[in-house]
């Protein structure tokens, strides 16, 4: 059967919706200028965007103000978690880790007795305000269990992870990856 070589200025719906562009209308939806839109679209050509009102994308290319809705202790935990995880993977994708091995050499720097030696090593390096997340995020009482820590590293490692978290929500990647590399430095 012969194909035919589609028109790049000829995509269907389909395309837009798959990644991240004003998905089909549908009955009782929204018009189409109240969806959202994707950003990677517009900058890969692939439909109009409107610029994204925030998160890790917003950050990362600028066009994002920081987040200025106050945010609790678990939700900086939570969103510094997942800010740290992703520092992790690019270091190691930085330094070349061959791509089988990287999870298994995350592990060494995601784990919480490896991040509660973290959050000893750069502790007295944070500011005022950073020291104050640090403690509430240590203080903070979990519903879950560490499974392979003790209760003692579980609590520090979420310190860790608020500050990354609070660092993240201000929108200073500046310190953000200053503390980062006081973390993973020998």
């Amino acid at each position: 059967m012969p194909t035919t070589k589609k028109n790049p200025d000829d995509r269907g719906q389909e395309d837009a919706s798959v990644c991240g562009g004003t998905p089909p209308a549908k009955p009782g939806a929204a018009p189409a200028a109240d969806r959202p839109t994707g950003a990677l679209c517009a900058r890969e050509g692939l439909g109009t965007a409107r610029p994204p009102k925030g998160g890790l994308l917003a950050h990362a290319t600028g066009t994002a103000p920081p987040m200025s809705s106050p945010r609790t202790t678990a939700e900086l935990a939570y969103l510094g978690d997942a800010v740290f995880e992703l520092l992790v993977r690019e270091k190691l994708l930085c330094d070349g880790v061959p791509f089988r091995k990287i999870t298994r050499r995350a592990k060494d720097f995601v784990s919480a007795p490896a991040q509660a030696a973290m959050y000893h090593k750069v502790f007295d390096r944070l500011t005022d305000e950073e020291r104050a997340i640090a403690k509430r995020g240590r203080n903070l009482h979990s519903t879950s269990r560490a499974k392979n820590a003790a209760v003692s590293e579980y609590r520090h490692a979420t310190g860790l992870e608020a500050v990354f978290g609070f660092l993240h929500n201000k929108g200073d990647a500046a310190r953000l990856a200053e503390i980062f590399e006081m973390c993973v430095s020998e």
